[in-house]
């Protein structure tokens, strides 16, 4: 299964990183993600898709957790943010579009909880962008469950 990044990912390999993707449980077997068609949200049995699939957990009170699935739900809609293929890019908290990884930094971010940028600001590999494989690497995540 692609992530986010889609045909970029055949071109360039694991230049984001070994994680491609990002999206956020809500419940009810359900979870928010940023897709290439927008913000939307979708059952968690699409990741049965996915040739390997980790679940990370972010080190905060369950009050930030929920106040950031709200948050996130809100974004529902909102068109995919192709800035990040500028590779300098960017990320923002309140946006009016929004890529995978960003979505799940900014919900945390807008509500208190911990920048889960394992790089905050400038990267070489990354720039100004927040990648999947920098929201498992940060220190305010860890790691709940791993399937290949």
């Amino acid at each position: 299964m692609w992530g986010c990044a889609g045909w970029l990912e055949d071109t360039f390999g694991n230049i984001v990183g070994h994680w491609h993707h990002a999206a956020m449980y809500i419940g009810n077997g359900q979870m928010v993600e940023a897709w290439k068609d927008g913000v939307r949200v979708v059952s968690v049995s699409m990741a049965r898709n996915a040739d390997e699939v980790a679940v990370y957990r972010v080190k905060t009170s369950n009050d930030i957790k929920s106040k950031a699935v709200s948050w996130a739900l809100t974004k529902v809609g909102l068109p995919y943010d192709y800035k990040w293929l500028t590779y300098v890019g960017g990320k923002e908290v309140y946006g009016k579009s929004y890529y995978c990884s960003e979505l799940i930094w900014a919900a945390y971010k807008a509500n208190g909880g911990p920048d889960i940028d394992q790089n905050p600001g400038w990267s070489w590999r990354y720039g100004y962008n927040v990648a999947p494989q920098e929201l498992a690497d940060d220190g305010d995540t860890y790691l709940v469950a791993y399937s290949s």
